[in-house]
């Protein structure tokens, strides 16, 4: 009796000692992270930056460590449109034994607040969810990236009108050794009726899947270098459903000496013949000229799976404007340098 009581004894012993090490073990982690949070606020200091942070706190015990950081706020004074971000509270959570695998919940507003042309812009972000997954090599380099915004509503002065999206998402992975891939997805984008365009003022999906090969420019202002070295953006797919226009191909894209897009892309379009109409009321194109380019697009289309009419035709971006076949869909200036920092020495 006296054994059985014994070994029950050491059982208990046992599981308190790996209970104590265990809770040790975790706030050993969460200590190291209320610290590498204070040693990425210096470092970031110490590039220029302004951060500030309301208040900080690792919380979660046993299961799981919450990173939790009120009024945050980060800033950079020596970009060229001194741009400053602002959250009321961020949430970051890992799993005490895992730290490669991070979910950060961004809240449901946010703040940008910018200098254009010397005049003060904003922009107030209100959104039903916004979650981030980041996973990490074993080195600490960013291995593979997600985001999830949900009904997002953006106004301020950075905007004519309110500007809505049901569902924004975003992905970044290593394909292989110096191969990214990036993919970019806006679902029921509404577009203030100004900025709308002849297509209408809502795409219902824009959806792209790009492949980048290293060495990547590190920023705007490296982008003219990365074009004259050859740099090319590989687009695998792309989809747009944009008021009558369903479009979807594949291509390439880079830049020209203006900084304006250059693109070579073949498509897959349905819808054409209502999109010229659309144009034509619009008064991109000349009736006549709509007519025509109507009747030769339905004799070159051919009957899709669904019976309906398919065009094959390039799409083009060049001279800042942007053709679909032989018509302009729309015009576009060059590439915001919205990186560009000016140089603290």
């Amino acid at each position: 009796m006296f054994d059985i009581d014994r070994r029950y004894l050491l059982l208990v012993a046992l599981l308190l000692a790996a209970c104590a090490g265990y809770a040790g073990y975790w706030h050993w982690v969460a200590h190291r992270v209320d610290r590498g949070l204070v040693e990425w606020q210096e470092a970031r200091r110490a590039e220029g930056y302004e951060v500030d942070f309301g208040a900080s706190r690792v919380t979660g015990f046993p299961g799981r460590l919450l990173l939790t950081i009120e009024r945050a706020e980060l800033a950079d004074p020596l970009h060229h449109a001194a741009w400053r971000w602002r959250a009321p509270i961020v949430r970051v959570h890992a799993q005490p034994w895992n730290l490669t695998h991070l979910i950060a919940d961004l809240g449901e507003t946010q703040e940008f607040a910018w200098r254009e042309r010397e005049e003060p812009r904003g922009l107030a972000l209100r959104m039903e969810s916004a979650r981030a997954s980041i996973r990490l090599a074993a080195d600490g380099s960013l291995q593979r990236f997600s985001a999830d915004i949900a009904r997002l509503v953006a106004t301020g002065s950075g905007l004519v009108q309110p500007l809505t999206i049901t569902r924004m998402q975003a992905h970044h992975r290593l394909a292989g050794p110096g191969e990214h891939e990036v993919a970019l997805q806006l679902e029921g984008l509404g577009l203030p009726p100004e900025q709308a365009g002849p297509l209408g003022p809502h795409v219902g999906l824009a959806r792209v899947l790009l492949a980048l090969a290293e060495p990547l420019p590190s920023g705007p202002e490296n982008l003219a270098a990365w074009r004259d070295g050859g740099g090319v953006v590989e687009v695998k797919r792309f989809e747009l459903a944009w008021g009558p226009l369903d479009m979807r191909g594949e291509g390439t894209v880079t830049l020209d000496r203006s900084m304006r897009p250059l693109a070579a892309l073949t498509s897959e379009i349905r819808g054409f013949a209502e999109t010229i109409d659309g144009l034509r009321d619009a008064g991109r194109i000349k009736p006549n000229i709509a007519r025509t380019a109507r009747t030769a697009l339905q004799l070159m289309a051919r009957p899709g799976p669904d019976g309906k009419p398919v065009l094959n035709l390039p799409v083009t971006a060049q001279d800042g404007r942007l053709y679909v076949g032989p018509l302009e869909l729309m015009e576009f200036g060059p590439l915001p340098m919205i990186g560009r920092r000016v140089n603290p020495s």
